[in-house]
Order: structure tokens, then C-alpha cells, then sequence
């Protein structure tokens, strides 16, 4: 049993004989693979705000990630690095930042004006490791 296993052929392929090439799908394709998931709050006060949030990843390399900032109760996610002037999304003009090294992932906010303002940061990190 060594051809075992999620395949889908593409259109006019026979999925039993198809090669890697003829296939839209495979379970043996690199795919990524979340380890963690994590929606948290965080707050932006009026004024000026220049805050860094780091998060323990637990890996001993640099994984894949990808970072997401939405208002709180809001039905669409954004993604990190984000700017918004003010006049789009966020009662006040935002700078959003993220970066990651071998032990922790990095979210930089910094607000200026508006009003104070709550957010929801959502990221995932994933095993497979970003190459070097």
C-alpha cells in the first residue's frame, strides 16, 4: 500500500494514473500546517500609542505566519501590515507591523488621534518553516 492518499485529478485525467502534474489536489502536496491559532484584544488609547505585543511561538526556527486585525464585532479580517489613514476602516489613523524570528511573533500598533479603540488580532503560526 504505497499509493495511498487524497487525490483529485484534474479534468480529463484518470486519478488512478494521473502524475503530479494532472492532479488539482494531493495529500502528499506541502501544504501549510497550522500549530497554533490565537484571536486576542488589544487597545489603541487616544492620543498617540506606539505598543508592541510578542507572542511565544515555541518553536526553535522561523515559522510561516500570517497576522489579521479587525474592529471588535466586526464581520471582516485584514491583513498585517496594515495603514489606515483614519478615514477608512479605524476611527484613527493605524500602522500595524508584524515580524517573527525563532522564538517569538512581534505585532507593533502604533495610533495616533481619534479616539481610543479596541481591536481584535488574530494570527496563526504555522510548522512549516520559512526558509532562511
Amino acid at each position: 500500500m504505497r499509493n495511498f492518499g487524497v487525490k483529485i485529478s484534474k479534468d480529463g485525467f484518470d486519478v488512478k494514473t494521473a502524475t503530479q502534474s494532472q492532479l488539482s489536489m494531493s495529500s502528499k502536496f506541502d501544504s501549510l500546517k497550522v500549530k497554533q491559532k490565537v484571536t486576542t484584544q488589544v487597545t489603541i488609547l487616544n492620543g498617540v500609542t506606539d505598543v508592541t505585543h510578542t507572542f511565544a511561538h515555541g518553536l526553535s526556527y522561523v515559522p510561516a505566519f500570517a497576522c489579521f486585525v479587525s474592529e471588535v464585532g466586526a464581520d471582516a479580517y485584514f491583513a498585517i501590515p496594515w495603514y489606515d489613514p483614519g478615514i477608512l476602516i479605524f476611527a484613527q489613523i493605524l500602522d500595524i507591523d508584524t515580524w517573527i524570528d525563532g522564538t517569538n511573533l512581534s505585532v507593533r500598533l502604533q495610533g495616533f488621534g481619534g479616539g481610543n479603540e479596541t481591536l481584535d488580532l488574530r494570527y496563526f503560526i504555522f510548522y512549516n518553516q520559512l526558509d532562511s
